[in-house]
């Protein structure tokens, strides 16, 4: 595990070389200043709260997560919290004291969060208190996606597990075959009809039987190229995205992909590298890419629709969309908006000076983001007059 360890370390200050961290001898590298823009709706801030202890310094994917009442949220430190959506106060706080690697998911009982140590541990949404721990062969670094009573994640060792959600029994498991270098992160599941589908970092997807665990079907997005271990990294970190009868998938160094689910048939594949999770809106697929640039492809077709090039290596989120616009936020805190229609920037807020590398959560007509140190803020758009 320690060498797996070092090798997604490794894999994370690739990434930040990529996105622009380079010496100020590089400064073709470096990320752009924040342009300028003409704003056409407004960013107005609800509640902000602090989340004690922070996300940590590496990939960690500290997702937020919402009910009916609360938002959900946890820290590296092992905090972990239920918040009221509407007033931004505390129901419960309770600390695992041991360090967390990624949070949080809810279903109707408990709230879920992964372990530094290899663990999936799950809280009572009542008071916090621990329901039960599954032990996993590796850490987990994607928070799971809740199925019923079934619990489907990835550990970092591309491990697939379906865990009961009542009692964290294991129902089954799919071992993959791993590549010598990866980047840290994990695909989260999507689901269709009776069926999970993760992406590997193999550059694959595994298309599972929800039940039983069998391997239905297993596409290649990218195909690793280059002489290099570094070059040849095309990981499936981005969650699946299903549209209506479309699977979309995207790799990093590798492709865009939408496949036929009925047939299994690649429709249209387009060059894309990414390792962030896509969104669809108005017709369209959207792509953070690696270098931050923001691209719009017709779900039917793969043509690009519009490119979004004035956020140049400023380390986005993925996108999320809110209204008829796309939320993103980069390595300085901020908050982008962008027309869905043409990409052109329409709105900005900050978040905090840390930055933010945890995805936007949207709830309706309110949105959350998270910042790197912990700050938590709740959203919503006006219109400008």
């Amino acid at each position: 595990m320690r060498v797996f360890m070092r090798r997604c370390c490794l894999a994370g200050l690739v990434l930040m070389a990529l996105a622009g961290c380079g010496s100020s001898k590089n400064k073709e590298l470096k990320p752009v200043d924040l342009p300028s823009y003409e704003r056409e709706v407004k960013v107005k801030t609800l509640w902000s709260k602090s989340i004690r202890g922070g996300l940590g310094k590496y990939y960690h994917q500290f997702q937020l997560a919402v009910d009916n009442r609360y938002i959900y949220a946890a820290s590296q430190a092992g905090k972990v919290y239920q918040i009221d959506k509407q007033t931004g106060k505390t129901r419960w706080r309770v600390s695992l004291d041991v360090p967390l690697t990624t949070g949080v998911a809810v279903d109707q009982n408990h709230v879920y969060v992964g372990v530094a140590s290899g663990a999936l541990v799950a809280l009572q949404k009542s008071d916090g208190q621990q329901a039960w721990s599954a032990s996993l062969r590796s850490e987990l670094v994607a928070p799971p996606l809740v199925a019923g009573k079934n619990l489907l994640l990835q550990t970092s060792d591309g491990t697939i597990y379906n865990i009961d959600a009542d009692s964290g029994e294991q129902r089954w498991q799919h071992v993959a075959s791993m590549p010598s270098l990866t980047l840290r992160g994990n695909s989260r599941a999507a689901q269709f009809a009776s069926f999970v589908v993760f992406g590997q970092a193999s550059g694959k997807l595994a298309v599972l039987d929800l039940d039983t665990g069998e391997l239905r079907w297993d596409p290649r997005v990218a195909q690793a190229k280059g002489d290099t271990e570094i070059e040849r990294m095309v990981d499936v970190d981005a969650t699946p995205v299903v549209v209506e009868d479309r699977l979309y998938a995207v790799s990093y160094q590798g492709q865009l992909v939408a496949y036929h689910l009925a047939s299994g048939k690649p429709l249209w594949a387009v060059d894309e590298s990414s390792y962030q999770d896509l969104a669809a809106g108005l017709g369209n697929i959207y792509v953070t890419r690696a270098d931050a640039v923001v691209n719009a492809y017709d779900q039917r077709s793969g043509e690009l629709k519009w490119r979004q090039q004035d956020l140049l290596r400023r380390r986005l989120t993925a996108p999320a969309t809110v209204s008829s616009f796309l939320a993103l936020a980069d390595y300085k805190g901020y908050i982008h908006l962008l027309s869905q229609v043409d990409g052109r920037i329409v709105g900005r807020k900050r978040v905090s000076n840390k930055g933010v590398k945890s995805n936007i959560l949207v709830d309706g007509e309110r949105f959350y983001v998270i910042a790197n140190n912990g700050r938590l803020k709740a959203y919503r758009l006006i219109a400008r007059q």
